[in-house]
């Protein structure tokens, strides 16, 4: 499926309960994505705040699977998760992933405070919007993220990615 989100806010939800939910044929846990759960879709994110989440597995603000993802003019923040505090991704069908001109600050997790990255975006095929990455940070601020294992980004089982931070700031 794809979602368009704009102007608005998506708060202080939990995915704090065990277990399964079956949905035709797709099985989704729930203790992930607190916040924005996607999976097999696109998601395409403007001046959106996602804060106060917390999943007690994986993605406290965002949790993706398989999905295209484009985030602009966005806060990711104050949210808390196992692995990735901000947001969890995995990815095995080589989708592209942009995040510009946001902030992504004060999240929590034990492994990618800011993000998780899970077998990301392998090297595939030129694409224009993108250049010859596919996932790429352009214009963003992270701070004040916390981990006990990576603070801002934690990585897992990378295969030829391209990964780039672009006119971006990292600190605290």
């Amino acid at each position: 499926s794809n979602v368009r989100f704009d102007n608005l806010s998506v708060r202080y939800g939990n995915a704090n309960v065990g277990g399964m939910i079956t949905v035709d044929g797709t099985d989704f846990m729930r203790s992930n994505g607190a916040g924005i759960y996607m999976v097999d879709g696109s998601v395409i994110m403007k001046d959106i705040l996602v804060s106060d989440n917390n999943a007690t597995n994986q993605g406290g603000g965002l949790y993706l699977k398989n999905s295209f993802l484009r985030v602009e003019k966005c806060a990711i923040t104050n949210n808390t998760s196992n692995q990735g505090g901000g947001m969890f991704i995995i990815n095995d069908h080589y989708q592209n992933a942009l995040i510009e001109k946001s902030v992504i600050a004060n999240n929590v997790a034990n492994e990618g405070g800011a993000m998780f990255l899970s077998d990301p975006p392998r090297d595939i095929t030129y694409s224009i919007e993108y250049g010859r990455y596919n996932f790429k940070i352009e214009f963003c601020t992270y701070y004040g993220n916390s981990a006990s294992n990576s603070s801002v980004l934690y990585t897992t089982n990378i295969v030829e990615a391209k990964l780039v931070f672009y006119n971006s700031v990292v600190y605290g």
